[in-house]
């Protein structure tokens, strides 16, 4: 699709609209206080949107907290698509796996840096549409792993 003028539309902005529909499951799931850091690490929440996710004294409620964290990096188009897909692989990935079709492979472009360009994650080259195609299955109990092992982290370079 195009913008007026003949640009053609965000591919941020589509990925967020086809991964609104799995908005509720999202937020039945994700604590936003494990997975923040890492989006503050990748650069797409500063400080003060994780103090509002976090400390709102409005958003008492987690599931309440998490819709605002997906509000906010919808804002962040692309980078923060995949800074958020990268910190589902990283700390709930049978949630990813759901939402990707996708086997977790823990390789996270947004926080190795400088050759971001030469990683292909998976999903990249597919359009949206396929990597989010894949329906949820099971219980809400099923979607949420335990955390993983401190063997099974990469190293910290």
């Amino acid at each position: 699709a195009s913008r007026p003028g003949g640009e053609p539309e965000d591919d941020g902005e589509t990925c967020w609209n086809n991964l609104e529909n799995f908005r509720v499951k999202l937020i039945s799931v994700i604590d936003p206080s494990r997975i923040t850091p890492y989006l503050r690490q990748c650069k797409v929440i500063n400080h003060d949107d994780e103090e509002q996710i976090l400390n709102d004294p409005s958003l008492v409620i987690r599931k309440r907290k998490t819709g605002l964290l997906l509000d906010i990096l919808q804002r962040t188009g692309q980078k923060g698509f995949v800074a958020f897909l990268e910190s589902l692989e990283l700390y709930y990935p049978q949630l990813y796996k759901k939402i990707t079709g996708n086997e977790p492979t823990r390789v996270f472009s947004m926080i190795i840096g400088k050759n971001r360009s030469s990683i292909r994650l998976p999903w990249a080259s597919a359009s949206c549409k396929d990597w989010l195609a894949a329906p949820f299955q099971g219980s809400p109990d099923s979607w949420v792993p335990s955390p993983p092992s401190l063997g099974s982290l990469p190293p910290a370079r």
